[in-house]
């Protein structure tokens, strides 16, 4: 077990001297190509944790479900995200579809969320206050409309029928 925990902090400490090479060459001008990379990066890294045992995604209640059908971080070569990060490597990123784009962005917003707790909790906790602050708004509203009824009345037909 201290083995396992030691070869993580070992894999982990690798894994942020990648990141920050990458993170040097990242300007506007490069991102796609750094995206790129880290797509690359990323998928290497799953799947040699999978590879090696350290990851198993279809393990259910402590139960191996043996399956051989595990892509890895790019997922399916059939998916979005594999053909868009395969279009990344040969076309300009500009030229991809939105939906291309979009699981891109969805992928890194993923992995930001994910790896940041603080970040993830702050996220839902803003959540939990901005449903508090609607029901707030609700209660306001409604009281709003007591008072406004009680202080003008019912509402008054604007239009006045005609004599006939």
């Amino acid at each position: 077990d201290s083995k396992v925990k030691e070869s993580d902090v070992l894999f982990r400490n690798s894994l942020q001297t990648d990141f920050e090479k990458l993170s040097d060459f990242l300007c506007p001008t490069t991102w796609p190509e750094v995206l790129r990379q880290y797509m690359d990066l990323m998928h290497r890294v799953y799947m040699e944790k999978y590879n090696t045992g350290w990851l198993n995604p279809y393990e259910k209640d402590g139960i191996n479900a043996q399956h051989n059908g595990y892509y890895g971080y790019l997922g399916h070569p059939n998916g979005i995200l594999f053909k868009a990060h395969q279009r990344l490597a040969s076309i300009d990123v500009w030229d991809l579809d939105a939906e291309e784009v979009a699981v891109l962005l969805r992928a890194l917003c993923d992995d930001l969320l994910s790896s940041t707790d603080s970040l993830s909790s702050a996220i839902k906790e803003r959540g939990d206050d901005l449903e508090k602050l609607l029901k707030a708004k609700k209660v306001a509203e409604s009281h709003y409309k007591k008072v406004k009824f009680s202080f003008e009345g019912p509402k008054q037909n604007s239009r006045k029928k005609k004599k006939q």
